[in-house]
């Protein structure tokens, strides 16, 4: 038992007597009319609803970071919207540049490529939708 004594753990008859207290307490509460209700275990707490803040509206180098990286990828997917054929040029999907920036390992979705093509005016083919 030396190493309960050298963690400052408490010992079973120390615990019986904490037990005891308790149920005292308990019986001291019913008592004055109290009522113990059990909640089963799978009950959770309700949802506190909260804001999406994200620390780029706080700090103007992370901004301009994140304004930057965009830049880059909006550059990207401008290099891979439009192949050249032997018929002429043809613009790819926002499916079909998310496939070539995964080569590339840029992890993005369409709805993002989306996003920024619309934003910096690059057009692509629209051949319905295929989500990634």
């Amino acid at each position: 038992m030396h190493h309960l004594t050298t963690l400052n753990l408490p010992t079973p008859p120390a615990r019986e007597d904490e037990r005891r207290g308790l149920l005292l307490q308990v019986a001291a509460f019913l008592a004055g009319g109290g009522k113990i209700e059990r909640v089963p275990h799978t009950e959770r707490a309700p949802i506190v609803p909260t804001s999406w803040n994200t620390s780029i509206s706080r700090n103007k180098r992370a901004r301009r970071e994140y304004q930057r990286q965009r830049l880059e990828l909006a550059e990207r997917i401008a290099e891979l919207a439009l192949v050249e054929t032997d018929l002429g040029p043809i613009r790819r999907t926002p499916y079909e540049i998310y496939q070539a920036l995964k080569v590339q390992g840029i992890r993005l979705n369409t709805v993002i490529v989306e996003q920024i093509a619309a934003q910096h005016g690059i057009e692509l083919r629209d051949d319905g939708r295929c989500r990634a």
